[in-house]
């Protein structure tokens, strides 16, 4: 299962499709809150967040998920090309721009399920 966290409703909808497609299970969340509680009770295999990670919301998501799974993979997604130094001291384990395409988000995503 992989939790999705976007504040942008239309690029949330966007990112499930896209992952549904690629044949995964989503949760997705457009309140960082929300997706603290499905952590709480939801076998999380992966997080892939985007400008919602920059928020203490979300910094909160990303440590709350790893404190249940230490070694849950996340992926913060942006539209810019090169990240910023503040969303790479948050310290994702990929960051990966939208300019890079679906596919290659899918391909990440399957490198990181067989780690």
């Amino acid at each position: 299962m992989i939790l999705c966290i976007s504040r942008d409703d239309g690029k949330l909808t966007a990112l499930g499709e896209i992952l549904r497609t690629g044949g995964h299970e989503v949760f997705l969340c457009v309140d960082p809150a929300d997706a603290l509680r499905i952590l709480a009770y939801a076998s999380i295999a992966m997080v892939v967040i985007d400008e919602a990670l920059a928020s203490s919301d979300g910094r909160a998501v990303q440590q709350k998920a790893r404190s249940f799974f230490p070694r849950i993979p996340v992926i913060y997604r942006t539209d810019a090309t090169e990240p910023t130094p503040a969303i790479a001291e948050l310290d994702p384990d990929v960051i990966i721009s939208r300019a890079d395409g679906d596919q290659e988000l899918l391909k990440v995503i399957a490198i990181l399920k067989r780690a």
